[in-house]
């Protein structure tokens, strides 16, 4: 690693694409400090760590140099490299030197700032795996309502609102009272459904104390699962 310039720097990744999700990962790292930041707008990953397994390789340029990384960093960063363009990332286990620890310090400490800077903030719960994709079809299904449940549970009139309102396609939710909003969500999902929903959340990045100030200070937040996402 080139030593940052100041404390008010920080490292972006810069990921190289292809249209070949098994073509070898190659990045560029600039350093920017506080003030330029809104220059490269960037995407902060949030993921799970798992263990300290460096199995997997990332091309590093300028200073052409191979940095061992986690397969679940790996996986994060083949979803998100986009087939012909350089994506802007932001990933701790990358732009924070982990050996040097007067630099982690620093870093750890301006995460909040990172995070709450960053254009999204990129969720990634792993590869597709135990029947995810069943769980998201579940989630988008089940989401309007809890939306629209929410918006209702503020107002005085239960059948105020129309999905439309919410920017919404009209739904089999649509002109019911909250109660039964709840009893239909429940109905929409399946013994197959609740299965996997019971798969996804327990997948590590549940169990992160860090994910509450990750996803909590996103100006924009997507949540990916292989090649299913949720915004």
């Amino acid at each position: 690693y080139r030593p940052l310039e100041g404390h008010e720097f920080t490292r972006l990744l810069s990921l190289h694409p292809s249209p070949d999700r098994d073509a070898p990962l190659r990045c560029h790292i600039v350093h920017v400090n506080a003030q330029e930041v809104h220059q490269y707008p960037y995407k902060a990953i949030s993921y799970a760590w798992g263990p300290p397994i460096f199995t997997a390789s990332l091309f590093c340029f300028p200073a052409r140099r191979e940095l061992p990384i986690t397969p679940t960093l790996e996986s994060a960063l083949r979803g998100f490299r986009l087939p012909s363009d350089i994506r802007t990332l932001w990933a701790d286990a990358v732009c924070i030197n982990q050996q040097d620890l007067d630099e982690k310090s620093v870093q750890v400490r301006r995460m909040s700032e990172i995070y709450s800077n960053a254009k999204y903030v990129r969720i990634w719960l792993g590869d597709t795996a135990d029947d995810s994709d069943e769980a998201f079809r579940v989630i988008r299904l089940c989401e309007p309502g809890l939306i629209w449940l929410s918006e209702k549970c503020t107002k005085e009139n239960p059948r105020d609102i129309k999905f439309a309102d919410l920017g919404i396609d009209e739904h089999p939710f649509e002109g019911k009272h909250p109660n039964e909003i709840t009893q239909a969500v429940k109905r929409h999902i399946t013994k197959r459904g609740e299965s996997a929903l019971r798969r996804l959340f327990s997948r590590p990045w549940f169990g992160r104390r860090w994910v509450i100030q990750e996803a909590g200070l996103a100006q924009k937040g997507e949540i990916h699962c292989g090649s299913a996402s949720l915004s």
